[in-house]
């Protein structure tokens, strides 16, 4: 990966909050389909990282 390369893909990074990052700070709606944000989890990964 070159330096601009890396220069490009750090801009496209959020840097998450402080709340975001200790679970204050409260989240969306989960997505349609989905009733809690733990059943998309679970539909979305493998149980190994669920």
């Amino acid at each position: 990966m070159s330096d601009h390369e890396l220069v490009e893909w750090a801009a496209k990074i959020d840097i998450p909050t402080p709340g975001e990052l200790d679970g204050s700070e409260p989240i969306g709606e989960p997505p349609v389909g989905f009733a809690t944000w733990r059943e998309w989890t679970v539909y979305r990964w493998p149980p190994a990282l669920s």
